[in-house]
């Protein structure tokens, strides 16, 4: 196996393009999220950044002499701001009639109010088939072509 072949983070680091589906008619809604995957960079680096907030949350509850607990809505803060990281831009999503702009913070606000979306790209993320599929796939066939002959 080619060593470069390994290198996963360059794939995750460019965006692909999901539709969102409808919560209930499980139908694509007509608008597009942009999603990075498994391994991007910006994904490794806030799972960093969340890391160190909770060393420094525990050892603050240990100095203090009390128990750590993370409640309901941290948790869920936690999940949207993942789920913020990993969207870059979205397609066809309007306000009032008007192309809604893409911004880091117009996401945080679009998540949060359609927290359903978020269970949607964290999924979108974890597919290893869009990811790396279509070219494990075409590297297996290529591999089993040159057995063959």
């Amino acid at each position: 196996m080619e060593l470069s072949s390994l290198n996963f983070t360059e794939k995750s680091d460019t965006p692909q393009r999901f539709p969102v589906i409808h919560p209930q008619t499980l139908k694509p809604m007509g608008w597009d999220l942009d999603i990075l995957g498994p391994d991007a960079t910006k994904k490794h680096q806030f799972l960093l950044d969340v890391r160190d907030e909770v060393n420094e949350r525990v050892r603050r509850a240990v100095m203090d002499g009390v128990s750590l607990d993370f409640s309901s809505a941290e948790k869920a803060d936690m999940a949207l701001r993942e789920a913020a990281v990993l969207v870059t831009g979205w397609h066809g999503l309007t306000e009032n009639g008007q192309p809604l702009a893409y911004s880091e913070e117009a996401c945080r606000t679009l998540l949060g109010k359609n927290r359903w979306l978020i269970s949607q790209v964290m999924e979108a993320n974890k597919n290893w088939q869009v990811w790396y599929g279509q070219e494990q796939d075409a590297e297996q066939g290529q591999a089993d072509s040159e057995v063959s002959a």
